[in-house]
């Protein structure tokens, strides 16, 4: 699995192929521009953030702005230009959001090649088949490589008819929770508290206002996630809200599993998002439901940030 040298060189080797790894999520993108060094080691030598970059929930226009910023700031003081971007996106499985995307993105000039990917490639770049992957941020999604080349998606439909066990997922069970409660009136859970801190609101015409009036819904709901994982194990609540998420999601990596035909123990679980690779409590819970349908995998591996699974692809197309 690729390794990361934090620390830039002073001086970077004019021979040394520039390599460009973004990671367009539904909360923000994030790039890293890198070299490779001995093995699958990476120096990393830019770090760039930006807003949301998924096309499919943003739109392709807002999502390559954010993507293009995200972009520069990595490659901010850089005197020549970066061989390869890699950029993974949700909907990139999709030919014409893909190439519609690439066009764009190739059109600001940062690299000589720009390729658009996938959502769940950095996971294969990170993981050999067979191999399930999984990822929970602000929605949700798995996928299945047996091969090298056959994927099987399952789920990623979006926050109106998905995104099961997903930081959504969680904020809207959560703020139903808390809505609930006030409209009974009764004694404010840590979980109703949590939610409304994150909102800054304490009725329910302030919660309600705090989404409604929201720029971005989905991710002002999914912001409530954070304040829930952060409360279990220790709240018997928090505990069974995130449990409960958890069973959904596994029901959506059951299919993946058994869509590929993948026996327990014959395959590796590759998980991340900001809610899978945030929480061991939501990962415990996650595991535990596929061992419980006979699912389990022969190993997982975290990755925490797919940023550097498009570094590792970036580097595999000019090795």
């Amino acid at each position: 699995m690729p390794h990361v040298t934090p620390s830039a060189p002073t001086k970077v080797n004019d021979q040394s192929p520039l390599l460009l790894g973004v990671d367009a999520g539904g909360t923000k993108s994030r790039a890293l521009l890198a070299t490779a060094g001995p093995g699958d080691r990476y120096c990393i030598l830019g770090v760039g953030e930006a807003g949301p970059g998924n096309p499919m929930s943003h739109g392709l226009p807002n999502a390559a702005r954010s993507i293009v910023e995200a972009m520069r700031a990595a490659v901010d003081g850089l005197n020549r230009q970066v061989e390869v971007a890699v950029v993974a996106a949700a909907g990139a499985a999709d030919d014409t959001l893909r190439l519609a995307l690439q066009k764009t993105l190739a059109a600001a000039g940062i690299a000589k090649i720009c390729r658009v990917v996938p959502d769940y490639e950095p996971f294969f770049s990170l993981a050999k088949p067979p191999v399930v992957g999984v990822i929970s941020g602000t929605g949700s999604v798995a996928f299945s490589r047996a091969g090298d080349h056959d994927v099987l998606r399952v789920g990623g439909w979006g926050y109106l008819l998905g995104d099961e066990g997903s930081g959504y997922a969680i904020g809207r069970r959560a703020l139903q929770q808390t809505l609930g409660e006030i409209e009974a009136d009764r004694p404010r859970s840590a979980v109703a508290v949590a939610c409304c801190s994150t909102l800054d609101a304490d009725s329910r015409a302030g919660l309600l206002a705090a989404v409604y009036q929201a720029a971005d819904q989905r991710s002002r709901i999914a912001s409530i996630a954070r304040g829930v994982i952060g409360l279990a194990p220790q709240d018997a609540d928090a505990s069974a809200l995130l449990c409960e998420e958890a069973t959904s999601l596994s029901k959506v990596v059951g299919r993946a599993v058994n869509g590929a035909k993948f026996a327990a123990g014959g395959y590796t679980l590759s998980l991340g998002g900001g809610v899978l690779a945030g929480s061991q409590f939501f990962r415990n819970a996650l595991c535990d439901c596929l061992a419980s349908d006979g699912l389990t995998p022969a190993r997982i591996i975290v990755v925490r940030d797919p940023a550097i699974g498009c570094v590792a692809a970036a580097h595999a197309s000019v090795c």
